[in-house]
């Protein structure tokens, strides 16, 4: 929401620049132009060519081949020519349908380019290096040095765990305070701080 990932019009050299893929790059980090939106298009193309395969197995003519191996063949042919369409479609932002299955109701189901870049913000690893890079991206498009401004977080809660045991001997643990946390009837209470800054 945040950082841009303008919609793929189809013309690569001006799909790559950064100023159009500040999403990507935070997704692969690689610093050179066009490589991030490249990474994206393969893992992009991978996924769709992984349910298509999937798919291909609920086709008549793939599960009429015969042979088991006609069938992986007839399977990875017709993966690999759907795939390619969706494909294609995605890169001028287009919707392309999940599956072509005609039984369920998931074929009604379109899904575009920025909706697969949420799905690879989710299964691809993050960590210290990805909110660096958010960190980077932010400081360009402000022109705040993210040094000179610190932030601090901080969040608690209270969680409740029914007791197993006697109440009355988590009472007693927790008046003399071997137990961080209070006792109310049936139920231990006990307070979650955490604290983050940069």
């Amino acid at each position: 929401m945040h950082f841009e990932s303008a919609d793929p019009t189809g013309n690569f050299a001006q799909d790559a620049l950064l100023e159009n893929r500040e999403v990507e790059y935070i997704l692969y980090g690689s610093l050179e132009p066009g490589k991030n939106y490249s990474f994206a298009l393969s893992q992009l193309f991978a996924t769709r060519f992984a349910l298509r395969f999937i798919d291909a197995f609920t086709q008549s003519h793939v599960r009429g081949a015969g042979h088991p191996l006609a069938v992986f063949v007839a399977a990875l042919a017709h993966a690999l020519e759907e795939s390619t369409n969706d494909f294609k479609s995605l890169i001028k932002s287009e919707p392309a349908p999940l599956l072509n299955d005609e039984i369920t109701p998931i074929r009604h189901l379109n899904i575009t380019y920025k909706d697969y870049l949420r799905l690879f913000l989710f299964i691809n690893s993050s960590g210290d290096s990805r909110l660096k890079r958010i960190m980077a991206v932010i400081e360009k498009n402000t022109d705040v040095n993210l040094i000179e401004r610190k932030t601090y977080v901080n969040g608690s809660t209270d969680i409740s765990e029914k007791l197993i045991f006697v109440p009355q001997i988590a009472r007693s643990l927790s008046f003399v305070r071997i137990l961080d946390g209070q006792v109310d009837s049936n139920r231990y209470i006990f307070k979650e701080e955490a604290n983050f800054s940069y």
